[in-house]
């Protein structure tokens, strides 16, 4: 059995562990996915654990990697922006420039061995401060920490 210090012992019966984790003044949901305990290195648990041991660095790097795409409207970030400044109620004071910056985390999801056909070893899912929508915008990262995707999506899950 293998015990992560983010997660507790994960039970051999499972592939889903999540919890919540607190990041600045919010609560961040984490969730670890992995196709089959039994396949799982204790070595990508490790790493794993690294990368939640400083979450705040993790969010930091989603953020850059928008703030990087949100001037383009042919990317991800720039669509979001537009999105919600022109269709919903609430937000159409906000500038482009104060997008990232009116983002919170949401959501950590880890896959670490592709699990459920992901691409992307860890998902960033943002959502807007103020007004609920039912809109994410998702920061895709490969196992070696670079940019897979970014994505605008309603709240479904998004690997």
């Amino acid at each position: 059995m293998l015990h992560s210090r983010h997660f507790g012992q994960l039970s051999p019966n499972e592939t889903r562990w999540d919890r919540r984790m607190p990041l600045d003044a919010d609560e961040v949901r984490v969730d670890l996915n992995v196709a089959s305990l039994a396949t799982f290195a204790p070595a990508e648990l490790a790493k794993v654990d690294e990368l939640l041991g400083d979450l705040g660095a993790l969010d930091r790097q989603g953020r850059a990697m928008l703030s990087a795409l949100v001037d383009d409207d042919e990317e991800e970030p720039g669509k979001f922006w537009r999105f919600h400044a022109e269709e919903v109620e609430g937000y159409a004071g906000l500038a482009r420039t104060g997008l990232v910056d009116a983002l919170r985390l949401a959501r950590v999801g880890l896959y670490p061995d592709g699990a459920f056909g992901s691409r992307s070893y860890v998902v960033l899912d943002y959502e807007l401060r103020g007004p609920r929508t039912d809109q994410i915008l998702a920061v895709k990262l490969g196992r070696d920490g670079a940019l897979v995707a970014s994505l605008c999506e309603g709240a479904s899950l998004v690997v």
